[in-house]
């Protein structure tokens, strides 16, 4: 039905400390990761329909960490991976479902956006894939622990 029930929930800490760097706990991480993997509706996903993709986060309802020239870095994405399906993940006007974000995520062959909230779905990405996160001087570390 879409829900996962759990007494504890395990998550990398949302602050600015980032659990002194340390992250949430490997065993946290890679439990949610093979949850994630063999929850029905995401096993079954087929990765490729031909051509790799790209997902950009894209942040539109805070000012905090947006992307303002986000229509050019867009377009210098499709101009470089010509043969790639360029997905668009958007706050806006609200962000998509629980599965449908873990969907996305798990299909992508790279993800790129600024750093925030949104990436905290990489826990569904597949190992190894590609990051680029645009961050400004002083963030929390939780996202490249997670990832």
């Amino acid at each position: 039905d879409g829900w996962w029930k759990a007494k504890t929930v395990y998550f990398p800490p949302n602050n600015a400390c980032a659990n002194n760097r340390v992250g949430a706990h490997i065993f946290a991480i890679e439990e949610m990761h093979r949850a994630i993997a063999i929850h029905p509706s995401i096993s079954g996903l087929h990765l490729h329909t031909g051509s790799r993709v790209a997902l950009i986060v894209q942040r539109r309802r805070t000012n905090d960490r947006k992307v303002t020239n986000h229509a050019e870095v867009l377009d210098k994405v499709q101009d470089v991976l010509r043969d790639w399906s360029i997905v668009v993940f958007s706050d806006f006007p609200q962000p998509p479902e629980v599965l449908e974000t873990c969907q996305m995520f798990r299909r992508a062959d790279i993800i790129i956006g600024p750093h925030g909230a949104g990436f905290a779905n990489l826990i569904c990405a597949r190992s190894g894939v590609p990051l680029i996160e645009f961050q400004q001087k002083s963030h929390s570390w939780d996202y490249e622990l997670l990832s």
